[in-house]
């Protein structure tokens, strides 16, 4: 038998421990002298400095193309030069100085300001176009009075494809306004939403209030709550208030299931196929992703294919009207209704605490959301199409159609949102009424 001589040639176990021990620490103290020197600091820095420099650099060609044959800028050429960087991405927006000041443009990226000056110097305020704006701080917003042809045409369109006549909207007076987004890049506000549900009611009844619910919510507050040249408004919808969805909430959405205890709800997503006399739909259904009427051949599972090219549950951009049934052919449908009534604290929804004090706390009656919905009832073999409803406890929905051909109705106030132009400008008045929240306003409007 061979025999192994014993020597120093070889590593122990123990020995390579201690090896890798000692290595790691090592890692470790170079790591905390790197950082607590400030070394990637210095770094971070270092790269915003360079992108600095080359947007002021850019700036100064974008100069010296508009240099006329007198050798002055001309104003308009340096307008398309400066189009020319917004375009690329090289500057977020640019904006002319004022008459007989030496600045001729000004022009922003991220959170930075460029001045464009007469003597052809550029000059740069880092962090200048920083607005200390938090969600949920209050905007002193106006929205432009509605012409009378304005509210004539609107309540036509509401008293005719509405499915209810005799309603009469008008602009609501003394709303709060809120943030509800804001650019990272830049920290200004991107959308408001209004303090509080409106006054005003829109009832929706029937095939043709599903068929037309998000248009008109949605042209009612462009024409009720828009001001020009700050911000366009809409209704809120079923997205705006899932992109701030916590963890919980999405889990919430995608386990739902109508009435866990029975089999005739089925759950978020599920897909379920009807026809013959359970198979009656709304028009704008021949439209929308997820439903497929009448689609042919029938897949796998003996269902009507569905429609992804289409509308999704909070678009439309003009009036349906009127149901139909399918044929033999049939209609099948993914469910989109959801609850959140699984989560016993509603706030827990949301990822930040404001969203359920803007979405909820803040109101104090139901008012629509400009989404469609679907629900399948698998187990009585019909479906059920409805419009979203939020108030201060719970998310849910209101009937309108019925795949048996029944026609339901509800009442409930609006909500819009404002959609904010990308080059406005605010500034602080203080603190609204010692709250935590800030006071705001529009500058030059």
């Amino acid at each position: 038998m061979k025999k192994f001589k014993k020597g120093t040639n070889g590593i122990t176990l123990i020995a390579l421990i201690i090896t890798i021990i000692i290595l790691i620490l090592l890692v470790g103290i170079t790591i905390s002298s790197l950082t607590g020197s400030g070394l990637f600091q210095k770094a971070e820095d270092a790269v915003k400095a360079s992108d600095r420099a080359n947007v002021k650099e850019q700036l100064k060609l974008a100069v010296m193309a508009s240099i006329n044959e007198d050798g002055n800028i001309d104003k308009d050429e340096l307008r398309k030069e400066l189009e020319k960087l917004k375009n690329r991405g090289t500057i977020d927006s640019y904006e002319q100085g004022e008459e007989d000041s030496e600045i001729l443009y000004t022009a922003t990226k991220g959170k930075d300001l460029y001045e464009i000056k007469e003597n052809r110097e550029v000059e740069i305020k880092e962090n200048y176009n920083k607005l200390d704006v938090k969600v949920g701080d209050y905007v002193n917003y106006t929205p432009d009075k509605p012409t009378s042809e304005q509210l004539t045409e609107l309540n036509s369109e509401i008293n005719n494809y509405s499915g209810s006549s005799g309603q009469n909207l008008s602009q609501a007076s003394e709303m709060k306004w809120r943030v509800l987004e804001i650019d990272e890049k830049t920290g200004k506000p991107t959308k408001l939403i209004s303090g509080k549900e409106t006054n005003e009611s829109l009832k929706l009844y029937g095939a043709n209030g599903y068929n037309n619910a998000v248009y008109l919510l949605n042209r009612a507050c462009e024409i009720l709550y828009s001001k020009n040249g700050i911000g366009k408004a809409r209704s809120i919808t079923i997205e705006d208030l899932e992109v701030h969805y916590s963890e919980a909430g999405n889990n919430a959405r995608d386990t739902y299931k109508y009435n866990n205890n029975t089999a005739n709800g089925n759950k978020y997503g599920d897909i379920s196929r009807f026809t013959g006399s359970n198979a009656y739909y709304p028009k704008i259904s021949l439209e929308e992703n997820n439903i497929g009427v009448n689609t042919m051949p029938l897949d796998e599972n003996n269902r009507n294919p569905l429609k992804t090219d289409g509308l999704d549950i909070s678009e439309q951009d003009k009036i349906y009207t009127g149901n139909g049934q399918a044929n033999t052919s049939g209609i099948t449908l993914k469910q989109t209704y959801y609850s959140l009534g699984s989560l016993s604290d509603l706030s827990k929804a949301y990822e930040e605490s404001i969203y359920y004090e803007l979405f909820h706390s803040a109101i104090s009656v139901s008012h629509w959301l400009a989404s469609r919905s679907v629900i399948t009832w698998a187990g009585y073999s019909y479906c059920d199409f409805r419009a979203r409803y939020v108030n201060y406890s719970h998310l849910s929905v209101r009937n309108l159609f019925g795949s048996l051909y029944y026609n339901d109705g509800y009442t409930d106030r609006m909500r819009p949102i404002v959609l904010l132009e990308n080059d406005i400008k605010m500034e602080c008045e203080g603190k609204f009424e010692d709250s935590l929240y800030s006071i705001w306003s529009f500058v030059n409007i």
